[in-house]
């Protein structure tokens, strides 16, 4: 939307508090007038949303007047508005509300997007915090296996405690929980 040409006459307007004319945002915008219905189409929206006297009264009738001649239309924009298209005309407060809108909106279009991607960096390093362990479980050595009757009394038989590369064998008087501690 950033070539809208109702956009940009908007923002025009809203930045120009002295006013704009009609023919100022054709030229600025350089948009192209040639085709008669296009034409009348803009120019309805232009000074509904824009405030010119001149014109008011056949914006008025595009909603009131059953006669066509009271209204915006291909036989009458030539003798009643173009005329008036170098005036000045100023943003109606409706046109307003409808520009914080859009601007609103596209605020919380970007804000949306970089939620969005917040949260796919979130689900990301969250998989990662699962899967990483789970790799790292499965590539080291498994725990040492440890089996102890009972802990605080001596030990009159030889003990072997299961350690994959040098296993320990305790033999005669020693305190089991005394060399347990040791190997960790």
């Amino acid at each position: 939307m950033n070539d809208n040409i109702y956009i940009k006459t908007l923002e025009i307007g809203m930045k120009q508090k002295e006013g704009v004319s009609f023919n100022q945002i054709v030229t600025q915008l350089n948009i192209d007038l040639t085709e008669i219905n296009f034409e009348v189409n803009f120019s309805i929206w232009f000074y509904s949303n824009f405030y010119n006297s001149s014109v008011e009264k056949l914006i008025i009738g595009q909603v009131t007047a059953s006669n066509s001649d009271y209204r915006i239309n291909p036989r009458n924009i030539e003798e009643k508005v173009r005329p008036h298209n170098d005036k000045k005309s100023f943003i109606k407060g409706d046109a307003v509300n409808k520009y914080i809108d859009y601007l609103e909106l596209e605020r919380t279009r970007k804000s949306s997007r970089t939620a969005k991607i917040f949260s796919i960096i979130s689900i990301i390093l969250a998989s990662a915090a699962v899967i990483v362990p789970i790799i790292l479980t499965k590539s080291t050595e498994s725990p040492q296996k440890v089996i102890i009757a009972s802990p605080t009394k001596e030990v009159n038989q030889p003990i072997e405690i299961e350690e994959p590369n040098n296993p320990i064998i305790l033999t005669g008087q020693e305190n089991v929980s005394d060399t347990v501690k040791n190997i960790k």
